[in-house]
């Protein structure tokens, strides 16, 4: 798996419709034979009762993240949280968890050739997609549109990026950490890619502290004047 060090202690936060985010370069992802994906996520808000909904990569392309959405109201575990990879055909891994609002969860999927694997707070899901030789023998399907986070079509989800990466043919070729500092700088619709591909990661459609924030994980305790503990 990416061994990226400590938790990232900021993140970036997308408040929903119109905002997302979005790669809108390729470099370094051409004939893509392998590749790893690693996102670190917090899901507040995304549209109900939907099937299949992209949260990152593009859909039917490469590969992708999507999940189905519970319905209006309810705080539930969202359901069918995969990992889809298209070679001649769309393979297809489950996480062993999918996400719940509000809770951070740490989703990667793995493509090496030989199988199809996703894993959810590091725990790999029951669905494995096992390559047969000719199915491996195609390249992972690519096309020039780009990768986007939190938009499926015309729906938005509401979300806190901690960190994300992407390892094609075993080389890291995009990974961002967003930082607390970055509300205050020069560009804080780009996220630099830290990966020296320049595959950055762009803010569409939103306005700083309207649409779109970043923050820092950590928090001083809120003040409390009576026992110790509560409970």
């Amino acid at each position: 798996m990416f061994a990226t060090g400590p938790a990232n202690n900021a993140y970036l936060e997308l408040l929903g419709e119109p905002c997302y985010a979005l790669i809108n370069t390729r470099k370094g992802m051409n004939n893509p034979r392998t590749v790893e994906v690693m996102l670190d996520v917090t899901l507040l808000f995304s549209p109900p009762s939907l099937t299949d909904m992209l949260l990152f990569g593009k859909t039917s392309a490469g590969w992708w993240f999507d999940l189905d959405t519970v319905a209006t109201g309810t705080s539930a575990t969202q359901s069918g949280m995969s990992f889809k990879v298209t070679r001649n055909a769309t393979a297809t891994a489950t996480t062993a968890a999918s996400p719940v609002f509000g809770k951070r969860i740490t989703l990667w999927g793995r493509d090496n050739q030989t199988d199809v694997k996703a894993y959810s707070n590091g725990s790999v899901g029951s669905t494995v997609k096992t390559y047969t030789a000719a199915e491996a023998s195609y390249s992972i399907t690519t096309d020039a549109n780009d990768i986007t986070l939190g938009k499926s079509g015309s729906n938005f989800t509401a979300l806190r990026l901690h960190e994300a990466a992407i390892r094609v043919n075993g080389i890291i070729v995009f990974h961002v950490r967003p930082k607390a500092r970055m509300q205050y700088g020069d560009t804080p619709t780009i996220l630099p890619d830290l990966s020296g591909f320049g595959n950055d990661m762009t803010i569409s459609g939103g306005v700083i502290n309207t649409n779109y924030l970043y923050a820092s994980n950590w928090s001083k305790e809120m003040a409390y004047s009576g026992r110790e503990n509560v409970g």
